[in-house]
């Protein structure tokens, strides 16, 4: 068979059913060779696309009496942006189905294989994804089994909460070897933000469904841990020259020499948007670098800094506060010992 509409929103108002939001839904087109049996209709080189989205492959529709229809089989698509699913949600809420106080549940379940070439989600991109998509009658999740990010890998877990399908959402992350300095860029994240090869473990929820969650929606936390990096600004040698000024001061103030670690391990929170730093710990030979405090979710920092040596002759014990605006922090206090 073949369908094709090169105006979605004029044809199904022409049709009757067309959902309010469906307008950025512009053309859709769908081709399969299609065979039945008594329960299944089985879509074979199954190739169709809604806007600039589009995919191949190959379903199966299960219809089995008392029972959902399902959905199984395998889809490859070649580019996918998150940010699409926004145009999409007119569509997706037509599968969703509430009644009363009852939990959403969704009219077809689905057990899919997905790949994709590439993914974008903002200023982030995931490639050679490899993932699993599961909606039940009362559960969705999204597995991704393999992702390239950042010159590392990604895997990770995207499912609704307790609440019930498209009410709340968790997301789990398992991020190895990547370029930390590359994702800071991407996401503007703090000058206070590492360099090198590293790791991240990233454990969130949220009482929104994924597509309308902000950062004051988060909650969790997080783990970093990365090997032969540095930390700008910070290096021990111009902390410890600064320690007798009485004034505050720019952090630029410390100069460009970076505070070079051989090892980094880090545990944060994360509460509606704003991160606390646990405990950050950075060691070298010869100096130990601890860092405690909070990110706002206005981007205020306040971050307590002890840099204490670790061979002999390396230099003294330095306490500083950094506080202020996350772009221009400034040193508020700073001076020898604990």
């Amino acid at each position: 068979f073949s369908l094709e509409a090169k105006d979605l929103p004029a044809l199904l108002a022409w049709y009757g059913r067309a959902p309010k939001g469906m307008e950025a839904m512009q053309t859709a087109r769908a081709t399969a060779q299609l065979s039945a049996t008594s329960r299944l209709l089985r879509f074979e080189q199954l190739a169709f696309s809604i806007n600039d989205t589009s995919a191949t492959g190959i379903l199966d529709l299960a219809l089995k009496p008392d029972s959902l229809p399902k959905f199984t089989g395998t889809l490859a698509f070649a580019d996918f942006d998150v940010g699409d699913i926004n145009n999409l949600l007119p569509l997706m809420n037509q599968f969703v189905t509430s009644r009363g106080n009852a939990r959403p549940a969704p009219v077809a379940a689905f057990d899919l294989r997905l790949s994709v070439g590439q993914v974008r989600l903002g200023e982030v991109r995931l490639s050679d994804v490899a993932a699993s998509m599961l909606i039940s009658q009362d559960h969705a999740l999204i597995d991704i089994g393999d992702s390239e990010f950042e010159d590392g890998r990604l895997s990770g877990r995207l499912s609704s909460g307790p609440k019930g399908i498209g009410q709340d959402m968790r997301v789990q992350l398992s991020i190895r070897d990547i370029d930390l300095a590359r994702l800071g860029e991407r996401l503007r994240l703090s000058e206070l933000w590492p360099s090198g090869p590293g790791s991240l473990d990233i454990s969130l929820a949220s009482e929104r469904p994924f597509i309308e969650t902000r950062r004051p929606d988060l909650s969790g936390k997080a783990t970093i841990t990365a090997n032969k990096g540095h930390l700008d600004r910070l290096a021990a040698s111009s902390l410890r020259a600064l320690a007798g000024l009485a004034v505050p001061f720019p952090l630029t103030a410390a100069g460009d020499s970076d505070f070079d670690f051989d090892r980094l391990d880090a545990r944060l929170d994360v509460d509606k948007g704003a991160v606390t730093v646990d405990s950050a710990v950075l060691e070298n030979d010869t100096d130990r670098l601890s860092l405690s405090g909070t990110f706002s979710e206005s981007d205020e920092v306040a971050i307590r800094a002890h840099l204490s040596p670790l061979s002999a002759g390396a230099g003294t014990d330095v306490s500083m506060m950094i506080e202020g605006p996350d772009a221009s922090p400034m040193v508020t206090a700073i001076g020898n010992g604990p």
